[in-house]
């Protein structure tokens, strides 16, 4: 799996396979609805990267396995996370939804 973890503006520049991509969007729960986070985005993002690199190639080898990894990297019990697959030249979204705070 490719992971994108670029901004909209760099996620421009080059587009990667569709069929195994997953670029990373951040939501946080505010008053129980989502809201799309930009400036602690990055830093999410950085977060969802080391949980990958940590847990190594095998661990993180379909984008299911992509998914688990990043759901148990959370502060506590872990993120809320959303798979929604790639569709034909549409890469997949790995959705991470942090809890109000």
């Amino acid at each position: 799996p490719v992971v994108d973890c670029r901004s909209g503006g760099y996620a421009a520049q080059w587009r990667a396979p569709a069929e195994r991509t997953l670029a990373v969007d951040v939501f946080q729960l505010r008053d129980g609805e989502r809201t799309v986070v930009s400036h602690f985005a990055k830093h999410t993002r950085g977060l969802v990267a080391r949980a990958l690199l940590e847990a190594g190639a095998r661990e993180t080898s379909t984008l299911d396995r992509v998914a688990d990894v990043v759901a148990r990297a959370g502060d506590g019990p872990g993120w809320e996370v959303e798979l929604a697959r790639p569709s034909g030249a549409k890469p997949g979204a790995l959705r991470v939804i942090l809890p109000e705070g």
